[in-house]
């Protein structure tokens, strides 16, 4: 069972080592809110087989994530909730799942994740840790579109005598300095070292 300081500090690395397929966010949403049946879940979440809820709900419950209560009634009454360590995890993966899922395929489309061919699905790695940047991740996300793209509007507003463009052009190269030096820097960091570095400091 893993604890809150064996996750990797990085949203993306966490989501990938935990959640790893399409129905297990949904679980998580669902019993962030309150405790749940297993037949209440399965109907609420549209398309689930009653084994890819059961090995999901497993896999969930053997990291820590959720906690199963049976209740030893006659009828069998068991339900199903988050722990303190899936509350945490859940507060970290904030999103809405439309969100997430774009920003699954942006993962897959930039080659850092992979689609896992399973009955459960889900996704991993494509690579090592060390080899994914996080400027592989941002340009992933964000695209690599600069961050600002002038239109020289000012040769059409003000008169050209007053050389406003000069002006124009100084500000727009120390934006595009600051702007390679920001994509430096989380090009130097990759995610094998962030997750070492949490290890390391919360031994």
């Amino acid at each position: 069972m893993r604890n809150i300081n064996e996750l990797p500090e990085c949203p993306v690395a966490t989501t990938i080592s935990l959640v790893g397929n399409k129905w297990k966010l949904l679980i998580i949403r669902n019993l962030t809110k309150r405790t749940w049946r297993f037949n209440e879940l399965q109907k609420s979440l549209n398309g689930i087989s009653q084994k890819v809820l059961t090995d999901s709900l497993r896999q969930l419950e053997s990291d820590g994530i959720i906690f199963r209560k049976d209740y030893h009634t006659n009828p069998p009454k068991v339900e199903y909730g988050m722990t303190d360590l899936g509350l945490e995890l859940s507060k970290m993966l904030d999103v809405s799942d439309s969100y997430l899922k774009k920003v699954t395929r942006q993962l897959v489309v930039a080659g850092l994740i992979t689609s896992k061919a399973s009955k459960l699905g889900g996704f991993i790695l494509n690579k090592k840790m060390n080899d994914i940047s996080f400027l592989d991740i941002f340009e992933a996300i964000e695209g690599k579109e600069k961050f600002i793209e002038t239109t020289h509007l000012v040769d059409k507003v003000f008169d050209p005598a007053l050389n406003i463009q000069h002006t124009e052009d100084i500000i727009i190269n120390h934006l595009d300095a600051a702007e390679n030096q920001y994509k430096q820097k989380l090009k130097e960091i990759n995610l094998g070292e962030i997750t070492n570095y949490v290890h390391q400091n919360t031994i």
